[in-house]
Order: C-alpha cells, then structure tokens, then sequence
C-alpha cells in the first residue's frame, strides 16, 4: 500500500480530496482514513493514498511502505 508523508493539514487536505471526489454522504461514510502521526518526529503525518487519487499537493512524499520508525517496538 502506498503513502503519503506530509504534515498533518497536507494529509487532512488529501483525505477532504477524497471525500469530494468520491461524493461520501457524511453518514455511512464520513471520511477516506483518519491521518496518523509518526510515533517520533510530531512534525510527520501520513495517510494512505486513495488508489486512483493523486495528491494534489506536489510537496506530500508518495512511499510505497512504511519504514520501521513508523512501528516503534516495545521493550
């Protein structure tokens, strides 16, 4: 699954994409995905892409994975 890297208004911005171009009525469907912060760098969202739908921010970073940050292991 691919994703987009970005702050958190740049992956709230894809996900309103989304909605809109999709039509979601608000009441079964409210939203593509909750955007999710990266465990250590705060600054870093992401949220997977919708296939078909291009970001239209150019500066989000499309990833074809997750690196491991993203799941931080417990002790």
């Amino acid at each position: 699954m691919n994703y987009y890297i970005g702050t958190e208004a740049q992956c709230e911005a894809y996900d309103a994409l989304v909605i809109s171009k999709r039509n979601y009525d608000g009441v079964l469907t409210k939203r593509w995905c909750t955007p999710r912060q990266h465990p250590t760098d705060l600054s870093l969202w992401c949220i997977p892409q919708k296939p078909g739908y291009e970001a239209e921010d150019e500066t989000l970073q499309l990833v074809e994975a997750l690196d491991e940050s993203w799941f931080p292991q417990e002790p």
